[in-house]
């Protein structure tokens, strides 16, 4: 026979009752009506000598209107007590030197008698759980599964004589209707306990089960690697001593506000210490530089007040610039010799680019936009930019057109010039580009390539005339003079 602990009590109070039998209480059980139950004598089997029910000896079958009872043949220490009616039964086992007496109860007209309070509707640990019990009749008993009194009242007043079995964690209250069970921290111990109310009206069961809330949800970096748009990185939640062990999804936030659900891309992993679980949640993202932030939520299914929020976890996401690099040329030509500025920009990347412009000996490194001041030669003609970020590196290059000043000027006549005759002198630059000039000469301010002299006289010789020349690009003219020789027209 197994060891029971009530054998341990059988043989303390023998020593008290041995002059005649006395009566043990070896407890309750509860079950409900047409359902067996088995009481066990906790003796050894040459002290046991039958058993009874309401003074009836009980040595295999017995049946009445409101019970049935079979001894085990093969250990006549056990009975199968099944009640027919919801009316508590006494059983007693006599042995040599006692009784032992054991009471079946019922469990009847439960349904909604026994709840747990609406400000405590779940068993959380260490905190307060009250179960509240409708009741009527003069008689109140609160029990625990195996039938040890938690608390006894008569009408409002408490009876009860055992020590409080949660100690200084009970409270107890009854009213007219209504009985009140608390336990103002309530632990693991109590975790899939069973609690009774019996009164006069019913005998109501409830199973408490003891939510243990997450120690704590965080959420980290699994690497410490750069977050770059495009790339995939992993982040992880733990959601850290629960029970029972919870879900979780994530919630990412965009910059305009708005939340996109990420629980597709994820997976869990979950370890048990004790009662109590640790769920490790495991998100692999492709970052987008939309993404804000990112938060895991814990949650218990079909409990909406057992949700737990991570804190948010700011990505700073880096990525390129959005805008094309962009090199140019102030003024949108370059001359030789001529003070040309260049600029070159990349903007709009996290964090900014570093962009580098260098032509010849010139170089200069800035964010996002640089520029340098050059003087131009005909040798070197291509400029370069290069962009430098964490993201995506670009380089750009601009093959340039030099424009340059005509090296020389000339002036061509119609000679010799003739008194009374126009004369025309015709002006060309050369080796410039573009080969395209404008001409001006002095002191006649004309703007055409020839100067015509529409009539000469003799009051033209020794004048000096000065023909200008520059191209697009110069802001020098280059010049050539040439005197005018008239010729005496002869007379027949």
């Amino acid at each position: 026979m197994e060891f029971n602990p009530l054998y341990l009590k059988y043989l303390f109070l023998a020593q008290c009752f041995c002059v005649s039998l006395g009566i043990i209480e070896g407890g309750t059980k509860f079950t409900r009506k047409n359902q067996p139950v088995t009481f066990e004598c906790p003796v050894e089997k040459q002290n046991f000598k039958h058993w009874q029910i309401d003074g009836t000896v009980i040595n295999r079958i017995y049946n009445t209107l409101s019970i049935k009872a079979n001894v085990f043949p093969n250990n006549v220490s056990i009975i199968n007590i099944t009640l027919l009616e919801n009316n508590e039964q006494a059983i007693v086992c006599e042995i040599t030197t006692d009784k032992i007496r054991f009471y079946a109860r019922p469990l009847f007209n439960d349904s909604g008698n026994l709840y747990p309070s609406f400000e405590t509707p779940n068993a959380i640990k260490d905190k307060k759980f009250t179960l509240k019990c409708k009741v009527g009749g003069d008689t109140r008993y609160w029990y625990t599964r195996n039938g040890t009194i938690i608390a006894k009242y008569g009408g409002t007043v408490d009876q009860n004589k055992h020590p409080k079995y949660f100690g200084s964690r009970q409270e107890t209250s009854c009213q007219e209707k209504i009985c009140t069970l608390s336990i103002t921290s309530i632990s693991l111990d109590e975790d899939n306990m069973s609690i009774i109310c019996s009164s006069g009206l019913h005998g109501s069961m409830f199973n408490i089960t003891v939510f243990v809330l997450p120690k704590s949800v965080t959420i980290k970096n699994i690497s410490n690697t750069v977050p770059v748009e495009n790339q995939n990185k992993s982040y992880e939640c733990l959601i850290k001593d629960t029970k029972p062990e919870y879900s979780v999804y994530w919630l990412i936030t965009k910059n305009d506000g708005t939340q996109k659900n990420a629980t597709k891309y994820i997976s869990n992993k979950s370890s048990k210490s004790g009662k109590l679980s640790t769920l490790s949640s495991e998100l692999t993202l492709t970052l987008n530089k939309n993404f804000k932030e990112l938060q895991c939520v814990a949650y218990f299914p079909g409990k909406s007040e057992f949700v737990n929020h991570s804190k948010e976890l700011d990505l700073h996401i880096k990525y390129s610039p959005e805008d094309s690099m962009i090199l140019d040329v102030s003024g949108g030509k370059v001359c030789v010799d001529t003070p040309t500025k260049f600029r070159c920009s990349w903007k709009g990347g996290n964090p900014s680019a570093s962009v580098t412009l260098e032509y010849e000996k010139y170089s200069n490194t800035s964010k996002e936009e640089v520029e340098i001041n050059v003087i131009p030669s005909k040798s070197h003609q291509t400029v370069k930019c290069r962009g430098i970020h964490i993201a995506a590196n670009v380089s750009r290059e601009k093959n340039l057109t030099i424009h340059y000043p005509p090296k020389t000027i000339e002036i061509k006549t119609d000679e010799p010039f003739l008194e009374g005759r126009k004369g025309i002198l015709h002006c060309k630059a050369i080796n410039g580009y573009p080969e395209k000039y404008s001409y001006r000469w002095d002191p006649s301010n004309k703007t055409s390539q020839n100067l015509t002299l529409s009539q000469l006289n003799r009051t033209h010789n020794n004048e000096v005339y000065t023909c200008y020349a520059s191209n697009k690009c110069s802001k020098r003219e280059l010049h050539k003079k040439h005197w005018i020789n008239v010729e005496c027209k002869l007379k027949a």
